[in-house]
Parts: C-alpha cells; sequence; structure tokens
C-alpha cells in the first residue's frame, strides 16, 4: 500500500530509466495506453473534494502556472492535479502544437506544458510501433496524427518539460522530478557517463519540487516525502519522509494514508515523532495558510 502513495504521473512508466532510477515508481500504465493522471499516488483519488478556488490558486490560473481543467482546490490554498484521458486531442499532432507556439513563446507554461505531452504521445506511438507493441485501430491513427510532428525533429526533440517548468507549471516542476529520461538524453548509461548532468538534475528537481509545494500543491509534498524515502534526489531520512507526507495529509485527507504511513511511525522514536509533526504543522504553514 505505501507504494501506491507516490506521485502518480502515470505516463513515467513508459520510461526505462525513470523505472530503473526511481525504483518507487508505479507501472500504473502499460506501453500502448493512453491515459495520463497526475494525481496523487494510484489511489483512485476521488477529485471532487474540492473546495472554493482560493486567491493563491486563482494566481496560478492566471499565471498559467496552473490549468483550472484540471486542478482540485482545498482550504484555502492547497490543491492537487487529476489529469485522465489522452495526452493531447485527437487530429493532427503538429497542427496541434504549433497552435501552442505562440503562447508558448509569450510564457505561458500551460501551452508549453501541453506542446510536452503532445510530443510525449507521439514519441510513445512511434516507440510502441517500431517495438513490435500490438497496434490496435486506434494506435495506427494516433501514428498517423503523429506523423508530421515525428519527422520534424528539432520541435520534437526540444526540452519542454525543463522549460515548461522554468516558465513556472506547477505539472511540469513536479513531473521533472521522476522523468530524468526527458532532461538526461540517453538513458541510465548515459547517467553513469555524465554525473554531473545527473547532480544538476536532482539540484532543478529539489527546486522545482519545493517551488510547487510551497506554492500549495498536495503532490510535490507526497513528490518529496517519496524522495526521502527513496534516497534519489534527497538523502534518505525518514523523519522528513513522514513530515512531507503528514503536510499532504493536512491539505486534504489522503485515502489509506495511515495504513501506509503507521509502518514509517513504528520505526521513529518518540523525538523523532515529534519532528515530524513539527515539520508537517511548519510546512503547511507556510505553503498553505493565508
Amino acid at each position: 500500500m505505501r507504494n501506491k502513495i507516490i506521485l502518480a504521473v502515470a505516463i513515467a512508466a513508459v520510461c526505462a530509466g525513470v523505472i530503473a532510477l526511481i525504483p518507487n515508481a508505479p507501472r500504473s500504465l502499460k506501453q500502448g495506453d493512453t491515459g495520463f493522471n497526475s494525481s496523487i499516488a494510484g489511489l483512485e483519488y476521488p477529485g471532487s473534494t474540492g473546495s472554493r478556488i482560493s486567491s493563491g490558486t486563482k494566481q496560478l490560473f492566471d499565471s498559467h502556472a496552473l490549468d483550472p481543467a484540471y486542478t482540485v482546490s482545498h482550504g484555502k490554498r492547497g490543491f492537487n492535479v487529476i489529469r485522465t484521458g489522452p495526452l493531447r486531442p485527437e487530429g493532427d499532432a503538429l497542427a496541434y502544437v504549433q497552435s501552442l507556439l505562440p503562447a508558448s513563446r509569450r510564457g505561458s507554461a500551460n501551452a508549453t506544458f501541453n506542446i510536452f505531452l503532445a510530443s510525449l504521445d507521439c514519441k510513445r506511438s512511434y516507440t510502441g510501433s517500431a517495438h513490435g507493441s500490438e497496434a490496435g485501430q486506434s494506435s495506427l491513427e494516433s501514428l498517423k496524427e503523429c506523423e508530421a510532428l515525428l519527422s520534424d525533429k528539432k520541435l520534437l526533440d526540444m526540452d519542454w518539460l525543463t522549460e515548461a517548468a522554468e516558465q513556472g507549471s506547477i505539472e511540469a516542476m513536479t513531473m521533472y522530478s521522476i522523468n530524468p529520461d526527458y532532461v538526461l538524453p540517453g538513458g541510465p548509461k548515459s547517467y553513469l557517463r555524465d554525473p554531473e548532468a545527473v547532480q544538476r538534475w536532482k539540484s532543478n528537481a529539489k527546486t522545482y519540487l519545493e517551488k510547487a509545494a510551497m506554492s500549495g500543491s498536495q503532490d510535490a509534498f507526497i513528490a518529496i516525502s517519496n524522495g526521502y524515502s527513496n534516497g534519489v534526489i534527497y538523502e534518505y531520512n525518514p523523519v522528513s519522509e513522514l513530515g512531507y507526507a503528514m503536510a499532504a495529509e493536512k491539505i486534504s485527507p489522503i485515502p489509506g494514508f495511515e495504513e501506509a504511513y503507521r509502518p514509517i511511525a513504528k520505526g521513529l522514536s518518540p523525538m523523532q515523532l515529534r519532528q515530524s509533526e513539527s515539520l508537517s504543522e511548519a510546512l503547511y504553514k507556510q505553503c498553505c495558510m493565508e
């Protein structure tokens, strides 16, 4: 159960490099699936408990850091993102990307992130066909729609994920930390050849996650908690792992939370438990209290 309560940006499951680097990442999507869910961790999160839109969340909407169509607001400043369905609309993928480019160039993080998702979808369609995956009619149609974009290598291979994160996309900031394959081309073997690039990725991932968390993102708090658990981006620290998870729980109740984190709490001393509780209170106050 505990492994389920991690950030479920499900498209990360198609990236072998990501799965290899972050063992706890769930394989919630199989090759060829079309769904995308950036809600909390494989938990069938209801997404219907959101309150009125807070002023802090509205500012993120107005600055194009969040898409209101996929955001559930919680309390004064907290929120989480829930995306389901295809990564892009039906039709010519290149035309769709080109329609987003003007807004992206003006600094719209949402537009840039949607370009990333469209590019990802087309890369995945091509990879599936190249590896001989069973291709139904919908897969063949998707590949046909992607043909023009796949031919535009310059556009396709731009680092749209980092660009979106730099522009302020909360989804991109959170996703960056579990998708090193998109910002470190070449996969796991290249990580060994360029350890400095890996360190830059880790440093950037921390910066992005902490900024997203302080903006009120429950997803980012869970991602940081998992970071302290798996010891990849952060050094292993069960006190911080539990503290960040408890802060996420304060934003909005998480189904299965007590069951998932009870083993961690049992492994801590009374002093460490108090430290986790104090950390969660401080984080929640800093991020989510107006």
